[in-house]
């Protein structure tokens, strides 16, 4: 919807200006408790010299170093690889603002792993660990535009969706679609999802019909209207392999969903229970007005939890994350909230399993709409909630005991990263800074900060002190706790194409590929090349009759260079 996004960027605009007017004395609680961890000390910084607007930071080792790599975007195109120094590696210019959080995986088992990410003209990028452009896969990949907008704000998920023992690349955009692609730019069959609205929310991955397959899990927009089977407002979606819906689902809210799901078995049952806020379209319109106050919960047949949902201070844009913040033996729901059209209040909010809101952080200043790393950065072994807030950086104990604040000078408008990122046995924190589009504040800054030793944790403590420690959890993005009573994935399916290693299709050298067919019937081959301008075409397609082999030399085709040759066959092998 070509109107609401622009009325968005407007509304924050405005409500980070009018912050700004307000005595920054205000900012500071009335009444707190003093700080009791010592303040972390400064590891590295980096000035972008634009902002970082509601960028997450993703932390992963990519190259296989030893040592996590920081990787965030920024509104001026550009795609961040540092080091836990804060120490440029990399950088790449998109060419298109950056506000989705990339993610990384090994998608092809070469021992490095692979970033994905969108960009706000609507391409889906992939680099390998060095930030080239994944090219010879097709990469960046245009999705659709509709009615001129074509953006990605929502975050992908990489993981295997299908059962082929390969990963796809899951994301939403907001074209109005959800994508599929397999790792080398294939769509896969019945994809990508016609939402019929814009989708901002990530997708999260977790087998939700128990069949060892994972589903994917992403909120959307509902525009409503006679020709769409929901009311106006939110969805909630799982989405099978073939991008069918499953039964239950999607669930319908008042208000739109821009939150992203996390997925953990919240109540015991062996089962996943789904997690997730709201937005706040409706609301800033003037049409809602405490609806979006909400953080629902839902099992895996779509049915509510019992106590769910849970109502908060203000609106929940920002996405929960789940740990065990109190050191109880059981996982606490964290997320931020804020006020929206004179609707509620920025606060930072702990939610018990079953609903009951445990504590609200309040008196923060705002905007609240970054997602809380939750980590331990106190070194007493239990986790921490991590999470800015108007132009501070905070960190509080599970009681909502302050631990430390940092004045940072600009908007903390983004999710932080909590590890021990260079392996020294202490744990850091990075964050990202930087003003609205169109704000008063130029510039932004990418900082690292060392908060001290590693600790242990205690025995009744249900998370690693080191839990939900970023935007979606993990650097795949599958935000998904698991229970450790999966069911086990089905039997391999067979395999319709193979990538077979490196060779060169160069002058005066000739490749054979040896194919082999021991089934009963026969089957046709296709083989294709993959070089640096990605997928060309090959020799002409040939049969290979039952129980029979036949060698091939592919140099026909007249691809120049090094390549990657792949085959596909078409019937059973």
């Amino acid at each position: 919807m070509k109107s609401r996004r622009k009325k968005n960027h407007v509304l924050l605009a405005v409500r980070l200006a009018v912050v700004l007017a307000v005595p920054v004395a205000i900012l500071v609680p009335l009444g707190a408790a003093p700080a009791r961890a010592d303040a972390p000390v400064s590891q590295g910084f980096y000035d972008a010299q634009s902002s970082f607007y509601q960028a997450g930071i993703t932390a992963s080792d990519i190259n296989n170093d030893g040592k996590d790599e920081l990787l965030v975007g920024n509104q001026n195109g550009c795609l961040y690889c540092f080091n836990a120094n804060a120490g440029l590696l990399w950088v790449y210019a998109t060419g298109s603002p950056i506000q989705g959080t990339p993610a990384c995986a090994d998608v092809d088992g070469d021992g490095t792993r692979e970033v994905w990410v969108g960009d706000m003209a609507g391409r889906m990028w992939g680099f390998d660990c060095r930030g080239r452009p994944l090219t010879q896969w097709g990469w960046p990949r245009q999705t659709i535009s509709t009615g001129g907008i074509s953006g990605i704000y929502s975050s992908p998920a990489v993981g295997d969706i299908n059962g082929d023992n390969a990963v796809e690349i899951v994301v939403g955009t907001y074209g109005q679609r959800v994508y599929a692609w397999t790792y080398t730019g294939q769509m896969l069959p019945g994809w990508p999802f016609n939402n019929e609205d814009t989708v901002w929310s990530s997708p999260a991955l977790a087998d939700i019909d128990w069949d060892g397959v994972k589903e994917v899990v992403i909120g959307a927009d509902s525009t409503g209207g006679p020709n769409w089977p929901y009311t106006p407002g939110g969805l909630l979606y799982v989405l099978d392999e073939d991008a069918s819906v499953l039964p239950g689902f999607p669930k319908v809210t008042p208000e739109v969903t821009w939150s992203s799901p996390a997925v953990a078995d919240i109540d015991g049952d062996g089962r996943y229970e789904i997690i997730v806020g709201t937005g706040h379209y409706y609301t800033a319109i003037g049409k809602l007005t405490t609806e979006s106050h909400r953080v629902y919960a839902y099992n895996h047949d779509g049915s509510p939890v019992p106590g769910w949902p849970a109502a908060v201070a203000g609106s929940t844009f920002s996405s929960p994350s789940l740990g065990d913040v109190d050191g109880d033996g059981t996982r606490e729901v964290v997320i931020g909230t804020i006020p929206v059209n004179g609707q509620g209040a920025d606060s930072v909010t702990v939610i018990e399993p079953n609903g009951v809101v445990a504590r609200q952080i309040g008196k923060l200043g705002g905007p609240t709409m970054g997602s809380a790393a939750l980590g331990d950065v106190s070194s007493d072994g239990v986790v921490d909630i991590i999470l800015g807030s108007g132009q501070r950086f905070r960190a509080w104990d599970g009681s909502g005991t302050p631990l430390w604040t940092l004045e940072m000078n600009n908007f903390v408008v983004s999710s932080p990263v909590v590890g021990d990122f260079d392996g020294d046995d202490s744990v850091e924190v990075a964050v990202a800074t930087g003003d609205a589009p169109g704000g008063a504040f130029a510039g932004g800054g990418f900082y690292v900060y060392d908060c001290g030793p590693k600790a242990p944790a205690p025995g009744s403590q249900a998370d690693s002190p080191l839990g939900w420690h970023m935007f979606r959890q993990t650097p795949d993005h599958h935000a998904t706790i698991l229970t450790g009573g999966e069911p086990p994935p089905p039997p391999p399916r067979l395999a319709r194409t193979w990538y077979l290693a490196e060779g060169s299709t160069g002058p005066g050298i000739q490749t054979w590929v040896l194919v082999q067919n021991p089934n009963r019937m026969a089957v046709s081959v296709t083989l294709s090349f993959m070089t640096d301008r990605g997928l060309t075409g090959g020799p002409p397609s040939c049969s290979r009759r039952a129980r029979a082999r036949r060698s091939t030399c592919p140099t026909s085709s007249g691809a120049t260079g090094e390549s990657r040759r792949r085959s596909r066959r078409t019937g059973p092998w």
